[in-house]
């Protein structure tokens, strides 16, 4: 994983020519009711902690890395999960916007074996994007699976913010667990001083619909 990153920062820094670009250095904690994954609960349905910290370059690319405390439940010995990230950003006066990148999922030290390397692009224009995931061995399984979802946000009066989702997990993973799905979201956000508060309803064909309450807040904080 630290060969891809490297790869990322090198790939920027030639894409810029050496030119100094201004980044840009984020951190989100989060307080969440249930840690859901594409429909999928990874906390047993408890609480989750999570933060993040991202630094953008200022030309397009980003790197990042997110945790969570995690709980798949018994017979695992994952605790924490902790993600490296990187991307390729592009948009346009149109509203037109694309990206690509990768997610390393990892679990280690001390967690199950399952660790998984996804490459995505994605698309958008306005309100509405898409994205395509892939790994080639899914939690490290030998078995490929993609994810293909699609999103939709619109801002509503009083700040508030209604977003919905839609997506398939599929490929040879998920069919030798006989278990290709759909799951869908709607959320309702608002900002709170300094906080965001979110409403999400999970649902999907095969695992229990959820409703999931969290609060999030970005430093360093702006007035």
């Amino acid at each position: 994983m630290k060969t891809m990153l490297q790869t990322v920062v090198a790939a920027g820094l030639l894409v810029t020519g050496g030119a100094a670009y201004a980044g840009d250095l984020t951190s989100t904690v989060t307080l969440t009711s249930d840690y859901d994954f594409r429909g999928i609960t990874q906390t047993a349905e408890d609480p989750a902690l999570q933060a993040s910290l991202d630094y953008s370059f200022g030309n397009g690319f980003s790197l990042g890395a997110w945790g969570s405390n995690v709980d798949f439940g018994s017979g695992t010995d994952s605790n924490v999960e902790v993600d490296l990230y990187g991307a390729y950003s592009k948009s346009y006066d149109s509203g037109f916007n694309w990206t690509a990148g990768f997610t390393e999922y990892t679990y280690h030290p001390g967690g199950d074996n399952i660790d998984t390397l996804e490459l995505f692009v994605g698309a958008g224009y306005k309100n509405f994007s898409a994205k395509y995931w892939y790994s080639d061995d899914f939690s490290n399984s030998g078995l490929s699976a993609y994810y293909l979802e699609a999103n939709y946000t619109q801002p509503l009066p009083k700040d508030f913010a209604l977003a919905l989702h839609a997506a398939k997990s599929g490929g040879d993973y998920w069919k030798a667990a006989g278990a290709q799905y759909e799951d869908y979201a709607i959320s309702l956000s608002k900002p709170v001083g300094k906080f965001t508060a979110s409403l999400k309803y999970a649902f999907s064909e095969t695992y229990s619909d959820r409703i999931i309450f969290s609060v999030a807040t970005t430093f360093p904080w702006k007035d």
